[in-house]
């Protein structure tokens, strides 16, 4: 009985950390916002380094002008693989979340995959399409960037 459940364990928790795959292609997420006034502009490109690793190259432009570039490296805080514990605010709703965390105090959130199934004329279904399609960083408090925040980016 321990060897099942310790089966059942391996292969779930292989299934939901497989789940950050899609990041082995360069992802860009996109966002602009007003923020303190100025016409913000923010991209990330993420890559993952192993399964629970992301590099993000982030820039922070200001009416197309460079002002800010980061590479940080994040891990995932594998209780939000599982738990529903962190979100991204999106209009009047929250979509739950992947979190990302490192030691400088950058934390990303990735909301989590939302999947489409398609059906074809005889009523056989296809291949589910599953994709992450908001990221949201939030700086370390305690350095200083261009701004404060950063607006919600949309994957392109």
């Amino acid at each position: 009985m321990k060897n099942i459940l310790l089966l059942i364990f391996i292969s779930l928790t292989s299934y939901l950390f497989s789940q950050n795959g899609f990041l082995k292609n360069k992802e860009l997420f996109l966002g602009s916002d007003s923020i303190e006034g100025k016409r913000i502009i923010a991209g990330i490109y993420l890559v993952s380094t192993d399964s629970l690793t992301v590099k993000m190259d982030l820039t922070i432009l200001d009416n197309w002008i460079q002002k800010d570039s980061i590479t940080e490296y994040l891990a995932l805080d594998k209780s939000s693989i599982t738990q529903q514990l962190c979100f991204v605010p999106y209009h009047s709703d929250s979509l739950p979340a992947y979190r990302y965390v490192n030691e400088n105090g950058f934390e990303m959130y990735l909301a989590k995959e939302t999947c489409i199934e398609s059906y074809n004329q005889y009523g056989e279904k296809n291949k589910i399409s599953c994709q992450l399609s908001f990221a949201l960083v939030h700086l370390p408090e305690q350095k200083k960037f261009y701004v404060s925040s950063l607006p919600l980016m949309y994957r392109k």
